[in-house]
């Protein structure tokens, strides 16, 4: 029984003082199954960590001898086992080569052409043509065949599996897989390196997976899969603990990005529902927050029943009150103004409507009034209500003269009485007389 090589010192090396990468130059460490070792470059040695390719290993720790390019080196192989895998594999690669060799050496036809569909002009007396897939002419109805120009007429013959033909003008050599015809790739040596493996975990381990890879190769499904790297997933999937999400996103940029490609976490609904997550006491509370299906941010459901309750914030604080069945469906308070006076709508219902008017200066009589006409609400309160009118005079004689209100209802005032209680007339001329009201009242 040949004895298994310990050394290996194929080709030459480049080691750099200082650093962990080694390059190698005509070994073809992958290619000859060195997995590892120690390697000795003059009188400095170092573990070999890891093998990458044919050219490129990392050692344990940096290299603390002097530099070297392309010099001679030697990789102490890291065990008997080692090496006896290393010399079985040499051998392997030895027999599939020679396989390779006599494989290469089987007589395959050759051919002027290969897919042509029109047949040449001037064909080789006795040349082979691998005819195409739509052919005319004298090919028609051959497809795929073998076509032979005899010097007078054309001989067919149709392939069998595994017909093999080689290019005269390019020597690639095609296989009919009994569908079409196919370049042949011969299998590599690194293909043969995993020939000697006799077990899944063997061949993985040569392949290079680690062995908490390969823990996983057992798991049936997803689920399986992620319960061997306890991670979360799948619906109804639970983890005990704190969950921590390590930023990443574009949520790094701060919350107010128009952009939706992520952040540390995403709750994404279905497109017509809502997007909400469950926060849950077991045995005490539990309650929807999230975006609803009018993109407003609401909480409810859950122990608060099938209502849910809109969040304000800055943006929907001022707007438009209004509300559904009683219950407040828009914003907190609503402010507007127009020609008739100024109003404040509040989402408990309360309305307050205000005006200061200043009226045509005129002379009022001692004891005597004047009708000052109505005003109409900015805004309506309730049908049917009343509201609650206070009103004040402020002119050049407002001691003496006072104003008065009536046939209030939800739209308007329809009698404003300016009165003169002094016991001469009062001439307003010099401060035209103003009048103001505020009506408080309901407007649901």
């Amino acid at each position: 029984m040949p004895t298994s090589p310990t050394v290996f010192s194929l080709g030459t090396v480049t080691v750099t003082n200082g650093s962990t990468a080694v390059t190698f130059a005509g070994a073809g460490l992958v290619v000859n199954g060195v997995a590892g070792g120690i390697l000795f470059v003059g009188d400095s040695s170092m573990p070999l960590a890891s093998v990458e390719s044919d050219t490129a290993a990392t050692l344990a720790r940096p290299w603390a001898g002097a530099s070297a390019a392309g010099a001679s080196y030697a990789i102490s192989l890291e065990s008997s086992l080692a090496a006896d895998a290393t010399f079985v594999h040499s051998r392997l690669v030895s027999v599939l080569g020679a396989i390779g060799a006599i494989e290469n050496a089987r007589p395959n036809y050759e051919v002027q052409s290969l897919g042509a569909n029109v047949p040449p002009g001037a064909p080789v007396a006795g040349g082979l043509y691998v005819v195409g897939t739509v052919p005319t002419g004298a090919w028609a109805g051959r497809a795929n065949n073998l076509g032979q120009w005899t010097g007078a007429a054309w001989l067919f013959t149709a392939p069998e599996r595994g017909t093999t033909v080689v290019s005269a003008a390019t020597g690639i050599i095609s296989i009919w897989n009994g569908t079409g015809w196919a370049p042949y790739v011969a299998p590599s040596t690194y293909f043969g390196s995993l020939m000697p493996s006799t077990s899944v975990g063997a061949l993985l381990t040569a392949l290079g997976f680690s062995p908490f890879i390969q823990g996983m190769r057992d798991d049936v499904d997803q689920e399986a899969a992620r319960a061997t790297l306890g991670a979360l997933g799948k619906g109804g999937d639970t983890m005990d603990g704190r969950l921590i999400a390590a930023g990443g996103g574009q949520a790094d940029n701060g919350i107010a990005n128009a952009s939706v490609a992520g952040g540390e976490v995403e709750i994404r609904g279905n497109g017509t529902g809502a997007a909400a997550i469950l926060l849950h006491r077991p045995g005490a509370f539990a309650a929807y927050l999230g975006l609803d299906t009018d993109n407003q941010w609401k909480v409810g459901g859950g122990s608060h029943g099938a209502v849910a309750y809109k969040i304000y914030h800055a943006a929907s604080v001022v707007g438009a009150v209004s509300q559904a069945g009683g219950v407040p469906t828009g914003a907190i308070v609503e402010r507007g103004t127009n020609a008739n006076g100024d109003y404040v709508r509040y989402a408990d219902g309360t309305q307050i409507c205000w005006r200061r008017h200043v009226r045509a200066p005129g002379n009022l009589a001692s004891y005597a009034f004047a009708d000052a006409g109505a005003y109409t609400f900015p805004i309506a309160f309730l049908g049917g209500t009343q509201p609650v009118v206070t009103n004040s005079y402020d002119g050049a004689w407002s001691p003496f003269v006072y104003t008065s209100v009536t046939g209030v209802t939800a739209v308007g005032i329809n009698n404003v009485y300016f009165t003169n209680v002094s016991n001469s007339a009062r001439d307003t001329t010099g401060g035209s007389p103003t009048f103001h009201y505020h009506a408080i009242g309901r407007w649901y």
